[in-house]
């Protein structure tokens, strides 16, 4: 894991998403983590990968009352998943049939099916089970007081041994409290700006945004992350002030990138889809 304090340019690549190792797989698939645990093992990726945490209504699901937690970014399949008919969303209004969810199948990023269906979170930690990989797991809350509450227990009871490996992330606050209780060894990761697109925005126009990053600070989370076009150097101040590292995301556009090439030497954690894109800054 990467330090609060780096060395110039010695952040860490993450997997966003386990994009960036097999050109064949969807983002969150069992394929793309086993090639990342590979590749890191061989020493030619970077040992680290984001996943996300969603709960869902599935007939039998592991967490018991037809609730299961999937290993899957979107709150719908529309996107990433081909289930054969309408697509199925989470956590949904009644609990979808098991076999359904089994029978959809992860779409390629040239638009072809693959043959993994959606993976569960019990999946996607086996898979990562004995690697080197460090998983940013982000839990994806969804406003519902009990359904967020069986999420969060969820994961931390699924952990196992990944405990160690495992750094959280959200953009709940509530979650990532209630996750330090549960797992206060982990190392936990604060998203700022909060709010929507254009809230964001406005708030970085404003100054806000250096208020959402002394949350962060003052909740005590290890890491804070900031979109690359919002770093400035009151946010790398903050930041290094509060003793918290500082990370970014959705860094993978030109202009992202000339952020990120900017503030290299001041960055822990950079996300990206293509990594070897940050090989030279490193």
């Amino acid at each position: 894991m990467a330090g609060c304090a780096p060395e110039p340019n010695d952040f860490l690549v993450v997997h966003h998403r386990a994009h960036g190792c097999d050109p064949n797989a969807t983002e969150n698939s069992i394929a793309g983590a086993r090639c990342i645990v590979n590749a890191c093992h061989a020493g030619s990726a970077p040992c680290a990968l984001e996943g996300d945490a969603r709960i869902a209504r599935v007939k039998g699901g592991s967490l018991g009352d037809d609730l299961e937690i999937l290993w899957i970014h979107d709150g719908s399949t529309s996107r990433t998943a081909d289930c054969g008919g309408d697509a199925v969303d989470f956590p949904g209004d009644e609990p979808a049939p098991s076999e359904r969810l089994a029978a959809c199948r992860l779409i390629r990023p040239d638009g072809s099916l693959s043959d993994e269906p959606i993976p569960t979170l019990d999946d996607a930690l086996a898979a990562l089970a004995g690697s080197r990989v460090t998983i940013f797991l982000e839990l994806k809350t969804v406003g519902d007081p009990l359904l967020d509450a069986r999420l969060i227990e969820g994961t931390a009871a699924k952990l196992g041994t990944a405990r160690g490996q495992t750094i959280f992330a959200s953009f709940d606050s509530n979650a990532l409290k209630r996750i330090r209780e549960l797992v206060p060894e982990a190392p936990t990761a604060c998203f700022a700006p909060s709010g929507g697109t254009g809230t964001k925005v406005l708030k970085v126009l404003s100054g806000e945004i250096l208020g959402d990053v002394d949350d962060c600070l003052r909740d005590g989370h290890s890491y804070v992350f900031v979109p690359p076009n919002f770093i400035d150097a009151s946010v790398v101040g903050h930041a290094l002030h509060g003793g918290a590292g500082l990370g970014t995301f959705g860094a993978d556009t030109a202009t992202a990138y000339d952020a990120v090439r900017t503030w290299a030497h001041r960055l822990d954690i950079v996300y990206a889809d293509h990594p070897s894109m940050f090989r030279d800054l490193r």
